[in-house]
């Protein structure tokens, strides 16, 4: 599991800032139907992890994770592909937050 290895240095676990878990649709149906579905595709992993597993770090993870829904952003348009129905684990890292901050404030110092 992820938490094992985020919590087993003290270095890595300051790194991560958040663990996305990503609910995903393929192309069939609506826009709204596909976004509530991966809303509660993801959901469905976040109760999966906090009320039926057990493991020492549940209470350190969950101030790091949090259930999206990306609808069918990233499905074939082309086709319904059922690899597309799917639940993706993203970890977001401090640097890339500074990264990013830095690059937000460059930005807008250059439109002001």
């Amino acid at each position: 599991m992820y938490s094992r290895v985020i919590f087993s240095k003290q270095e890595i676990e300051n790194e991560v800032s958040r663990v996305v878990i990503e609910g995903h649709t393929s192309s069939e149906g609506d826009d709204k139907t596909n976004m509530e579905l991966s809303v509660l595709r993801a959901s469905s992993v976040y109760k999966f992890i906090f009320y039926d597993m057990n493991f020492t770090t549940k209470s350190s993870l969950s101030q790091k994770i949090l259930a999206a829904g990306r609808g069918e952003i990233e499905a074939d348009k082309t086709r319904d592909n059922p690899a597309n129905r799917k639940v993706l684990f993203r970890l977001q890292f401090r640097s890339d937050e500074l990264v990013n901050k830095s690059y937000i404030k460059k930005y807008q110092d250059k439109n002001k």
